[in-house]
């Protein structure tokens, strides 16, 4: 298998898991911030344990973790956390498909911040692309003028904004173990999500959902 038909069969594989799991989202009856702060919980705690098991990878990881790259893993964790609060509330209170078609821009920022951060240059392919990502989203902007879909793609404009920016900067520190990052990442998104829950109140079905989501 070729390169590009690698990379073709994990965006559609990507494409397929987000899917799936923004169905699930909207198939709740939880808050966005209920169900983030659970799945936060769950994020970590599945991580941790993969981490634990993973003896070869502790020693080396944790010094990385808690060395020069520690404070770029809490901003990364941070900005994470906080794309996942966007990206579950806007699959509440907008269409699914709005969700997955403005996340696939995430390539096309990602490139901005670069260039805006580490002045990386901006081929001509990426801006050929960008005129028609701007035309699809000023599309699926003008049809949505209810009040609801409008901050729900806002919203996934905002999620996919944070985690290009998390991206960029993770690119320049390839060494930081990305189990960790998702440890805290899942711990960022609780701590944030609780000051926003009326109530944690949750059916045992959800749980069960947003367990294994976890």
């Amino acid at each position: 298998m070729t390169n590009n038909a690698k990379g073709l069969a994990l965006t559609s594989l990507g494409v397929f898991i987000m899917s799936l799991e923004s169905l699930f989202i909207k198939f709740t009856t939880i808050s966005s911030f209920v169900f983030s702060f659970y799945i936060g919980i769950f994020m970590f705690i599945s991580m941790i344990v993969t981490f634990i098991f993973n003896e070869k990878a502790q020693i080396s990881s944790m010094k990385i973790a808690f060395s020069n790259s520690f404070l770029a893993l809490l901003v990364c964790a941070f900005l994470m956390g906080l794309s996942n609060i966007f990206f579950i509330t806007a699959i509440k209170i907008t269409t699914v498909a709005n969700v997955v078609i403005i996340f696939s821009t995430a390539a096309l920022f990602s490139a901005l911040f670069a260039y805006l951060f580490y002045k990386e240059k901006i081929t001509k392919n990426i801006v050929i692309s960008s005129i028609f990502i701007f035309i699809g989203l000023f599309i699926i902007f003008n049809d949505k003028l209810e009040i609801g879909s409008l901050k729900g793609n806002i919203f996934a404009l905002l999620c996919t904004a944070l985690f290009s920016i998390a991206f960029v900067l993770l690119s320049k520190h390839k060494d930081m173990n990305r189990t960790i990052l998702t440890a805290f990442a899942g711990l960022f998104l609780s701590l944030l999500a609780i000051f926003f829950c009326e109530e944690l109140i949750i059916d045992f079905k959800t749980l069960i959902i947003v367990m294994v989501m976890g």
